[in-house]
């Protein structure tokens, strides 16, 4: 293999790890159960109250579940550019969810200020609800 051909593979690999949003895109697939929600007054679900939900993110589709049956599905579009990075879940209606998110290994943290209010600003901004999702093995 020739030396140019080397750079052209090396550049190839830095333009693909250099593309947050295929990378990010790559992550959220998959199914990711609840395992933590903070309400908008900053209080815990407790954990006897925290419903069996899951997300299933496949392409550009994500499904909820509710112990078992699907409550909602839409799509979502991913700006991992921003900062904070920011998530958009498109649902019945037309109604658009603003939010952000980050990844920790295999845990997915989702922020919210609610329908109609602007995308958070960040994870610990005041009356938004956290959810902390973590990926299921198949």
């Amino acid at each position: 293999m020739s030396v140019r051909l080397l750079g052209f593979a090396a550049a190839g690999l830095m333009l693909l790890a250099a593309d947050p949003t295929k990378n990010d895109k790559d992550k959220i697939q998959g199914t990711w159960k609840v395992q933590a929600v903070t309400l908008p007054d900053g209080k815990p679900l407790p954990a006897d109250q925290l419903p069996d939900v899951r997300m299933t993110f496949d392409g550009d589709k994500v499904v909820m579940t509710q112990d078992g049956k699907k409550v909602e599905e839409g799509t979502f579009a991913l700006d991992p550019g921003k900062k904070p990075r920011a998530i958009d879940l498109l649902g019945k209606g037309g109604k658009t969810g603003l939010q952000i998110y980050q990844f920790d290994g295999d845990t997915l943290k989702l922020a919210a200020a609610g329908e109609g209010k602007d995308r958070p600003t960040d994870f610990e901004a005041k009356g938004i609800s956290i959810t902390v999702l973590k990926r299921q093995k198949k």
